[in-house]
């Protein structure tokens, strides 16, 4: 990037107020790139304005659009999801993801760290837990709602050590203690 393409980005910065959207990720992206990222009329949405953090430079202008355009964002029982950290999950997780909780009735209840697993490897999960009698929804006492059981967005490397559940079995589809 050229110099005076800098100092356009920091007046665009500066002229939107966000000069906190500095990262050294955006100057690996084009002028272009990040002109249209920041001047995309989305960011006027209520809903889309959380999404605006430095963090959006880890996704390019055709993924962030794609993402903003997903359905579920018409649905209350979404928009828990549209958080920064959307856009390090891909489109396909989430639309797997939300299609599979959406078959036990429990699709409200998404969050983006269950969208993180595979797909696959959320199903059993889901399976193991339903096998052994395990309620896939809790009642969170911190929060006072309702929830996803923790197992579900916990990361693979964390479940055996958190909820004593050997992943070896689960990802060979084995679903009994």
């Amino acid at each position: 990037m050229k110099d005076y393409e800098y100092k356009k980005i920091y007046e665009l910065l500066k002229s939107i107020n966000r000069l906190d959207l500095v990262s050294q990720l955006m100057f690996e992206r084009s002028f272009n790139e990040i002109n249209n990222i920041l001047t995309m009329p989305e960011w006027q949405d209520i809903k889309f304005q959380g999404l605006l953090t430095s963090n959006i430079w880890n996704s390019n202008y055709e993924n962030i659009k794609k993402k903003i355009y997903l359905p579920y964002w018409s649905e209350n029982k979404y928009l828990q999801l549209l958080v920064p950290s959307i856009f390090s999950i891909s489109i396909k997780n989430i639309e797997s993801g939300i299609a599979l909780l959406k078959q036990y009735n429990i699709d409200q209840y998404v969050t983006n760290k269950c969208l993180r697993l595979k797909t696959e490897f959320l199903g059993n999960l889901l399976e193991y837990l339903v096998a052994n009698d395990i309620d896939l929804i809790s009642f969170n006492q911190r929060t006072q709602q309702y929830g996803l059981n923790p197992i579900l967005s916990c990361e693979k490397g964390q479940l055996n050590k958190k909820f004593n559940i050997d992943v070896d079995r689960i990802e060979k589809g084995e679903f009994s203690k």
